[in-house]
């Protein structure tokens, strides 16, 4: 609806800008013009964003589910379904499964 276009399996090998008209995108495809970039990016950015790489780092997660809980349980231990986690250095948190039947920390 914004005009936003996705170009799959086009890996960015380097984005540069080009003056006040927008950026250039060099990618394994080929090279395109861009307006603005949108970057959706994860722990492992690398080279191509030093501002990013710097200031995005990757947390490992690993997760357990409980066996299925009785019927209403989970009502009664998460009355909003909601996810709840804490803000400490080693985030900890937890979640109803998918189908409501299980938590998963």
């Amino acid at each position: 609806r914004r005009g936003a276009t996705l170009h799959s399996h086009a890996a960015v090998k380097r984005i540069e800008p080009t003056g006040n008209t927008g950026f250039r995108v060099h990618t394994a495809r080929g090279v395109l013009d861009a307006e603005r970039v949108l970057v959706a990016t994860n722990g492992y950015t690398g080279a191509l964003l030093p501002f990013f790489s710097r200031r995005v780092l990757p947390v490992a997660s690993y997760q357990i589910a409980t066996e299925p809980l009785p019927e209403g349980l989970m009502h009664v231990l998460n009355p909003g379904h909601r996810m709840v986690s804490d803000s400490k250095r080693n985030l900890f948190y937890a979640r109803p499964s998918p189908d409501g039947t299980r938590m998963i920390f």
